[in-house]
């Protein structure tokens, strides 16, 4: 509850009664206190062996955390390769953040061949569950036809999508050159028609793509 959460060393108690219990949560949760130090001194080396004992029970979250671990180089071995198979398999299960950083990952041949398709596809797939980086850069791809068919109407959807769903003044700004490049060759009925679809646009549930 709020109390627990403003004692991080009870919470750590906590959570290491239910990590031992094997509760993959907690497990997760308690490998990031010890990772940043709240509630408990910071410990990365067993911040990723909780991170692993979860990942390795299918927490996508945790599979995903120990992904940008090895794929960053923190409190591990740089290893990109290992990095992105842990994206893979939190991907796999709707998490749209691996999604997204695999897209990523496949886009520029980082840890992996370089596969613009798959990338948007990923991209694709953290798009429609609401993450606006993801929009923005899937908007991205069809302005500049990377990876799929060049598609000016999607591409000022998926600008317009991200730019209202989101605060971050970066996206917004690139959206918005996005749309403003877009709309001039977009005719006013179309541009009308999209408007209306981005009005009703709904991010959906991990696993209903």
């Amino acid at each position: 509850g709020s109390g627990v959460a403003r004692d991080p060393a009870r919470a750590v108690q906590w959570l290491s009664k239910a990590a031992t219990q094997k509760n993959a949560d907690a497990r997760c949760s308690l490998a990031l206190c010890y990772l940043v130090g709240a509630g408990v001194r910071p410990d990365a080396a067993k911040a990723v062996e909780l991170y692993r004992l979860a990942a390795d029970q299918g927490l996508a979250q945790a599979q995903f955390n120990l992904g940008l671990c090895y794929f960053t180089g923190r409190s591990v071995p740089l290893d990109k390769a290992e990095g992105v198979k842990w994206y893979e398999r939190a991907a796999k299960q709707g998490l749209a953040e691996a999604q997204f950083n695999l897209a990523d990952a496949c886009f520029k041949g980082d840890g992996t061949p370089r596969n613009p398709p798959l990338a948007v596809r990923l991209y694709a797939l953290a798009a429609k569950q609401g993450l606006t980086v993801a929009q923005l850069n899937l908007s991205l791809c069809f302005l500049n036809g990377d990876g799929v068919g060049k598609n000016i109407m999607e591409a000022y959807f998926w600008a317009h999508v991200a730019a209202d769903h989101t605060k971050a003044p970066e996206v917004i700004e690139k959206a918005a050159k996005i749309m403003e490049l877009t709309a001039e060759v977009i005719p006013g009925a179309t541009l009308a028609k999209i408007h209306k679809l981005c009005s009703g646009w709904k991010p959906v549930a991990p696993g209903r793509q």
